[in-house]
């Protein structure tokens, strides 16, 4: 499960890589892919780490 969840991952993020960077690679369109990169992982790891706290009878 890891090993397919990881690959669709990456197919994922190498496919969003195009649209972040624009139609060439320049120096600009690295940043920007980077700072998108970036506020998706803070997105997730937020998402991740955000739990709802357990009832104690």
């Amino acid at each position: 499960m890891n090993n397919a969840a990881a690959r669709a991952a990456g197919l994922v993020a190498i496919a969003f890589a195009g649209l972040t960077t624009g139609s060439g690679i320049t120096t600009a369109g690295l940043h920007q892919a980077m700072t998108v990169s970036a506020a998706l992982l803070v997105a997730v790891a937020s998402a991740a780490g955000i739990r709802t706290a357990a009832v104690v009878s």
